[in-house]
Order: C-alpha cells, then structure tokens, then sequence
C-alpha cells in the first residue's frame, strides 16, 4: 500500500500545479531532495563506527573498568541520533562500570553526571517522564563541586525538560515545562562566554522557550555561516531560525528555507531526527504540494520508527491524517490527467485497471514508459521499412511502365501510347496505390490519430473514425501529412494530386472544426506528445 500511495504522489508531479518559490527556496529543496536519495550515504560512516565499537564489546569485560565506561560511553554517544533504546542501554553500562571503579575522583564524578544527564534527557522521548524528572531532581545542585559541574547540570535541566515540553500540545503543561527549562537556561547562560558561540545557541534557546530577546535570532543568523563543517550544530541553529520566521506573519519561505536547511544538516550529520522533516511536510501540504508534503512526512515517521523514540512516533503518527489526504487528492488528479492525455482506447484500459486493482497503479506507470519506448524504436523500424518498400514499388512500377512504352513504341502502337498517357489512367491508378499505402502505414504507426484529432476539435464538428481497410478522407491525409510536418499547401497539393485552392479550401475546413483555430496548426504537429 506504501508504493502505491508513492506512485500517486510521484504521477501527481505532473498535473498538480507547483507553488511558485524563490531561487534560494526551490535550490534548497533540490539540494534536499539529493540528501533525502542519499541519505544512506551519511547514516553509513556512523554505522561503520557503531559496528567498530560493538566488536570491541565483545571484548569489553576483559577490560578495566575506566576503559569499559569509555567504551559503553562512546556506543551511548553514537547511538543517541539512531536508536535510543541503545543509547540508553549503553548510558546505565556506562554508568555502571564507573561506579564499579575502585578510585574515585572529581573528573570521574563529572563524567558520571554528564551520562546520568544525558541518559534521562532521552527518557522522555521514550515516554518515560516521571523517572527523568525524580532522578534529575535527587541531584542536589550543592553538591556540584566545580563550575564544569553546575554547566552539565544546567544543561541536562534544559535538555530533559525541553524534551518533555515537545511531547505535550500547545497548553498549560507544555508551557509550565518550557518554563522550567527556560529557568536552567539563565543559569547557564551565567556559565558561559558572553556571545561565544554556545551562548548564542543558549540564549536562542531560551527564545524559544520563552519568546523574549528576538535579537538572540538575529545573532544566530549571523553565526550559521561558519558552521558549514559542523552539520550537527548547524541543523540545530537553522531549526530555531525556521521557528522564529514561522512565528512572523508573510515569512513563510524564510521559514521553509531554514527548516529546509536544518533537515538537509540532519541527514549530512548521519541523524534519524524526524522534526524538520514534519515541519516541512505539513507546510507543503497547507501550500498545495501534495508529493512533496506525502515524501517528507512519510520519511519522517519511518525514521521516527527506526529511532525507537515514542515521542516521536507519536508526533509522526498525527501526520497519519494528511497522507491519507494527501492519497487521495493524488488519486483525483491522477484520474483527471490520464482523463485529459490519453486516448480513448489507453482511456478504457485505465479505467479497467483502475476498476480491477489501485494495487498495480505503481507498475503501471513505469510499463506505460517501457511500451512507449518499445513503440517508438518499432514505429523508426517500421518507418524504414516502408520507405524501403515504397522506393522498391516506385522502382518497380517505373520499370514497369518503361517497358509498356517500349513495348507500344516496337508495335507502333503510338496513338495508343499517347492516349493512355493522356487518359492519366496509369498515374491514377499508381496514386491509388500510393494513398494505400499511406493509409495503411500511417494508420499502423498512429493507430488513435483520428481520435487525437478530434480531442482538438469541437465536439459537434468531429470526424468519423475510419473502419478497417477503409481509405481516409482528404481532410484525414491533409491533417496526417501536417501530422508529419509537411504543412505547405503547394507540397501538399502534389502529394495528394489535387490542385492548390482545394487544399486551401480543406485546410480552412479543418480549422473552421477546431476549438482553438489559431494554433490549429502546432496543435496538430503535437497530437500524440
């Protein structure tokens, strides 16, 4: 069912109508789309490191208990951005063999903090918010012993508190957690270099959770640029610039812009994170572009599983919705244009498929491509050939009328000679066999080309459909010749063996039929495109 939704969003590129976007918006989304197709590519270096670290696991209870605490610290570290049942599993190994050790000193005490923090800043992602919150609170901020202590506790507050405000809806509750973190970010902030570069994020942050001090923003603007080779930071940073302009009325390609920025980071740091991505989706579907809308939110709640994060699935599976939309405005438009370009016997097949089974819509498309190839190289054989054989019956029939001259010439037989020349009897009889020639030729490479035609007339002035065997009419093999871009009255007029004023006369014959009569002509020359 997955890549039949897929299908129609992707035949739906060709018949929704695209919202216009700025150069820099639309070459972001481009860019974003190649990260989205190699987005393997940047999970597979973190992969290689994570298979590296968990060879050394096996190992690791031959080790000493520092070196097992770093090791189990490291798969925490790598398995935070993928899967976080892992990163905490290795979080409480980690945090396990650094108790186990038999010294104890500050810097040891301060890693020890840093994992506990980090460890139930990822609880509530998986739901678990009581435990996060009774743990972080049986730390008593007293007993930090160093300034390096008090900025991992402070940052662990604003990181487990922070996460548990996203899982709640816009309310009370998600206020009154963004508040308390917003309270760890003022001490932070008092721990950190004024307008470095961790108290710009800081102090962003903090707009965030409160929306004071706007001019936080303008001076994370300022301060993504140099961070072109650090993707992790940069996502972050272009995601609270995209909040900001999401909060400001008419700025919505800024917003879209950031947050097309923060997600492509995402990808680059080798990260499973899903909330650029949602963002990104819903605004395409309030704007109309369905396809776009259906591959991010799709993207996301796939990645949402693969993380192993609750939270995040939860907040995915409200998008559930607007795929199904998404679904099924693509199956209207979809019907509409298979309604507008195909023929009526590819129109009556479409319609049995469609009657028969949405399930093979996906296949569909790409055989539809296949035969359209196919037929183009047999419609070029096809050409060749009959050109051959056309040459081969004109050499034939020249031969053969040589030798009649010559025959009537030898027998004197010259009266009679001039008189079946005259009597034009045997050029009738060779345009004849011309015009069925053509006909059949014709007919086979553009077997739906009367219907073609009449898709550009109007509806009361369309013409009949020829049966089997049956020749065209001069208006059919004029509009055929035009057809192959033979549009010359005068050539014209010696192909089909009629003066010059009766081709003009059903030339505006034709046009007097069509719904468009000044482009009659180009129209007619993309019948079948």
């Amino acid at each position: 069912m997955k890549y039949f939704l897929l299908s129609l969003c992707l035949l739906s590129a060709f018949v929704s109508r695209a919202t216009p976007m700025p150069r820099e918006l639309k070459a972001a989304c481009d860019s974003l789309d190649y990260y989205i197709e190699h987005r393997n590519d940047y999970l597979a270096p973190g992969k290689r490191v994570l298979d590296s670290l968990l060879r050394a696991e096996t190992h690791a209870h031959t080790r000493p208990y520092a070196e097992q605490m770093q090791l189990f610290k490291a798969l925490g570290n790598n398995y935070r951005s993928v899967d976080l049942d892992s990163a905490v599993l290795y979080y409480n190994k980690a945090i396990d063999a650094g108790l186990a050790q038999a010294s104890s000193d500050i810097n040891l005490r301060s890693d020890l903090l840093k994992l506990r923090l980090r460890r139930d800043a990822l609880l509530p992602l998986q739901g678990i918010t009581y435990e996060a919150i009774t743990d972080f609170h049986d730390i008593n901020p007293d007993s930090l012993e160093n300034r390096e202590q008090r900025q991992i506790y402070f940052q662990g507050g604003i990181d487990i508190f922070t996460n548990i405000s996203a899982i709640y809806p816009p309310g009370e509750l998600r206020d009154a957690y963004a508040g308390q973190a917003a309270v760890y970010v003022d001490s932070l902030l008092k721990y950190v270099r004024p307008h470095g570069l961790s108290y710009r994020f800081t102090n962003a942050h903090r707009w965030k959770l409160t929306g004071e001090h706007s001019e936080a923003i303008a001076e994370l603007m300022d301060t993504l640029p140099y961070l072109a080779n650090d993707p992790a930071m940069y996502a972050t940073g272009a995601s609270l610039v995209a909040r900001y302009y999401s909060e400001r009325e008419d700025r919505d390609d800024e917003f879209l812009y950031y947050q097309t920025l923060s997600a492509i980071n995402d990808i680059k740091a080798g990260h499973r994170e899903v909330t650029s991505l949602q963002r990104l989706g819903k605004e395409w579907f309030d704007r109309g572009n369905v396809e776009r809308a259906y591959r991010y939110l799709s993207l996301a709640l796939d990645q949402a599983v693969e993380s192993g994060s609750a939270a995040r699935v939860l907040e995915s599976s409200q998008s559930l919705p607007l795929i199904s939309r998404s679904a099924s405005n693509q199956d209207e438009r979809n019907k509409r244009q298979l309604i507008t370009m195909l023929v009526t016997l590819i129109i009556a097949l479409i319609i049995i498929l469609i009657m028969t089974s949405f399930l093979y819509r996906d296949h569909r498309r790409a055989q539809s491509v296949s035969r359209h190839l196919e037929q183009l190289n047999k419609s070029k054989d096809f050409y060749i050939q009959n050109v051959m054989m056309l040459c081969s019956v004109f050499f034939e029939r020249l031969d053969e009328f040589n030798r009649y001259v010559a025959r009537k010439i030898k027998a004197n037989q010259v009266k009679d000679l001039y008189d079946s020349i005259e009597s034009r009897k045997y050029l009738a009889t060779q345009t004849e066999e011309f015009f069925k020639s053509f006909d059949s030729t014709f007919r086979t490479i553009h077997p739906n080309f009367v219907n073609q035609l009449n898709s550009i007339l109007r509806e009361d002035r369309r013409l009949a459909v020829p049966e089997p065997g049956e020749p065209m009419s001069p208006e059919l093999r004029i509009a055929a010749f035009m057809r192959l871009g033979i549009d010359d009255s005068a050539i014209l007029a010696k192909f089909l063996n009629l003066s010059l004023n009766t081709i003009y006369t059903y030339r505006n014959r034709l046009k007097n039929r069509a719904i468009d009569r000044q482009n009659f002509d180009e129209d007619i020359k993309h019948l079948g495109f």
